[in-house]
């Protein structure tokens, strides 16, 4: 991966100007995601997801370009505080990381603001639900999640080197023998009538317990 340059006036702000920036920057950035939830709640309960009329799509580009703007601008001001004084591999490598949980976060938010809740503060407990949900915004989201996905996954191996790599292969292997050994037997206590039927929603859950069983064995590997 190619190594990105920060600019030379970030590194020449002083450290009280650089988190007086980062801060109004970041309030900006709430500001703005709430103006797109607040955009795509209207256009979910109007039957679509994306604008219908010029006017629509005028102001879904400018979210867009702000978004962008401060994301560049906040990781711009905290690639000095992850940069120097590092190598050029723990540079690369914290530059990885910041563009994973960049990319990877908003479809989340996504997924879980689409998901049926009948109040605001029950978002979290409808995320993995299999509820429905417009046909083009499942595939729009189908599209980004594979997209994103891949990428980061490429760029998460064409970045971290050999003990790292078995670590997560260890890590992976873990977490495959813990979906091996809990499906099998969640479907004879369904059968059984012990634990609920193995919706799609609770597949979810359980495959997302293997991440954190797979980041927890990682971090040993890794740490250790």
């Amino acid at each position: 991966m190619s190594e990105v340059t920060t600019p030379n006036w970030a590194h020449r702000m002083s450290k009280g100007t650089r988190v007086a920036t980062l801060l109004i920057a970041s309030v900006l950035a709430v500001f703005v995601a709430g103006m797109f939830i607040g955009f795509f709640y209207a256009s979910i309960e109007n039957g679509h997801l994306l604008p219908r009329k010029a006017l629509g799509w005028l102001a879904l580009s400018g979210m867009i370009l702000a978004a962008v703007g401060l994301f560049w601008l906040i990781r711009t001001l905290l690639a000095p505080s992850f940069t120097d004084g590092l190598t050029r591999f723990e540079k690369r490598y914290s530059k990885m990381w910041i563009w994973v949980g960049s990319l990877g976060l908003p479809i989340g938010v996504a997924i879980a603001l689409l998901s049926p809740s009948p109040a605001p503060e029950a978002v979290l407990e409808t995320a993995f639900t299999s509820g429905p949900i417009p046909a083009n915004a499942a595939i729009l989201l189908s599209v980004l999640l594979l997209a994103t996905l891949g990428g980061a996954t490429v760029l998460y191996h064409r970045t971290i080197d050999d003990h790292e790599e078995r670590a997560y292969l260890w890590g992976s292997q873990v977490a495959f023998y813990a979906l091996a050994f809990a499906l099998p037997v969640y479907w004879l206590l369904e059968r059984g009538g012990v634990v609920p039927t193995l919706t799609s929603g609770i597949a979810m859950l359980l495959l997302l317990a293997s991440f954190v069983i797979q980041g927890g064995v990682w971090a040993w590997f890794k740490f250790r």
